[in-house]
């Protein structure tokens, strides 16, 4: 389980949360080859596998169907994005609430509430 977020003026500001045998990256300067301005933490004891940019684009080059779940798994978390910017802009934060029981119930039972507050943006501080 980790978590993805920013600090900024002592505020933190959860975008994301990743579970088991799901891709954990700041994928923006992944792809640029910058530092991210991201923080990951872990929340549980984790087991991580890395992949250089290097590896990944070798993949592609080598292997078809790897260009192909390359650009399969870019498109999800580009629509993912979309939906998260979406509902910080038209959602209140209990439609994010409730939003986030629908679809990711499991974020609600192992999450820490603290860290859902930030992510829902229900910290005292935003």
């Amino acid at each position: 389980m980790v978590r993805k977020y920013f600090k900024y003026e002592g505020n933190e500001f959860c975008v994301d949360f990743m579970m088991e045998n799901e891709i954990v990256s700041s994928y923006f300067p992944f792809v640029q080859q910058r530092a991210s301005q991201q923080n990951l933490q872990t929340l549980k004891e984790t087991h991580v596998q890395f992949m250089s940019y290097k590896d990944l684009q070798d993949i592609y080059n080598k292997c078809k169907i790897g260009d192909k779940i390359g650009r399969l798994i870019f498109e999800q978390l580009y629509v993912n994005k979309e939906i998260r910017e979406s509902s910080l802009i038209l959602d209140s934060p209990y439609e994010r609430f409730e939003n986030l029981i629908q679809t990711k119930k499991d974020w609600a039972l192992r999450v820490p509430q603290y860290h859902l507050g930030y992510y829902l943006m229900w910290s005292p501080k935003h």
